[in-house]
């Protein structure tokens, strides 16, 4: 099923990501820096298919439809 995803930046800015597959967070048990969110998404202005990941160290927050 594809979903949207919000995410808040530390710097105040967002960013908006639609239909988003294969979503996944993951934090290592052995590294406290090692965390991050991983997905796939359509990009609607540039119309295409797209992988991206982001390390959770680096951003505020985020919320993806349920």
């Amino acid at each position: 099923m594809n979903k949207s995803l919000v995410i808040w930046f530390k710097d105040g800015k967002t960013s908006y990501f639609e239909q988003v597959t294969n979503f996944v967070e993951f934090c290592s048990d052995f590294k406290a820096d090692v965390a991050y969110v991983k997905f796939n998404y359509f990009g609607v202005t540039s119309q295409v298919k797209r992988a991206a990941q982001f390390n959770l160290n680096q951003i505020a927050g985020y919320a993806i439809e349920n």
